[in-house]
């Protein structure tokens, strides 16, 4: 990708979504999560943000939800009874992409502890009334100021993570593509940071599941008058679906 506009790399990370989609579609046998219906609650939080983002009437709106397929949720406790091992953990997310055909991804974590904590996670594909999911995967990850934005490392320290951190929260990045304006993606949205063989850091924002983005690029760290800073060392790709 070039440092102004978007390439065909912008895609990479899509077709890899993809392709691991498909791969899970045509494995072994799966755990079966039922779909719930929305509760009076769930329902009414629903249409007021349908009525905040769309120009749709009341009625309109009444009748959208009729549609189970599409309208839905799954409960905590359906989820538990297909994996029973996720029992006692904190349900942190479910969340479907109506683009990946409604695939969904699973998101429990456990083992909190300073800055560590264990992720869980299931992949899962659309059935009737409900979800084919795969297993648990777990995965030791970092965070710094809450479980809930967690992030993975490779080949550096979670003390070298933390630096580069806190310069991009604060703004101290130089030389992103033209193309990234005013909406670099925020440091909560951080999923991993992987030290690279020339020295070089590459970041990965965001996910296709409750997001729909990803955004990736690598950068270098600097130290300018004390001033630990990040400067913008190429091969940016991503995409939203």
């Amino acid at each position: 990708m070039g440092d102004k506009v978007p390439s065909m790399r912008h895609w990479t990370l899509l077709t890899i979504a993809l392709l691991s989609l498909r791969a899970f579609a045509q494995s072994g046998p799966a755990n079966f999560v039922p779909q719930s219906p929305l509760n009076p609650s769930e329902a009414a939080d629903l249409k007021e943000r349908l009525k905040r983002s769309t120009t749709m009437t009341d009625a309109m709106i009444e009748d959208l939800l009729k549609d189970e397929t599409k309208y839905h949720t799954y409960r905590e406790s359906d989820i538990v009874a297909a994996f029973p091992e996720l029992r006692g953990d904190k349900k942190l997310s479910a969340c479907s992409n109506s683009m990946m055909a409604g695939a969904t991804e699973i998101v429990f974590i456990s083992d909190a502890r300073e800055n560590e904590i264990t992720v869980k996670s299931v992949h899962c594909t659309r059935a009737e009334k409900g979800l084919s999911c795969g297993e648990i995967s777990r995965e030791k990850n970092y965070f710094l100021d809450s479980p809930e934005h967690f992030f993975s490392l490779e080949n550096l320290t979670l003390r070298e993570a933390r630096t580069i951190l806190e310069a991009y929260k604060a703004n101290r990045i130089e030389g992103l593509p033209d193309w990234f304006g005013g909406s670099r993606p925020e440091v909560r949205s951080i999923r991993s940071i992987n030290a690279l063989p020339d020295g070089s850091f590459r970041m990965r924002f965001g996910e296709y599941y409750c997001g729909g983005c990803i955004s990736v690029f690598n950068v270098r760290l600097e130290t300018n008058e004390s001033e630990p800073r990040l400067v913008y060392a190429g091969d940016a790709d991503g995409g939203c679906i």
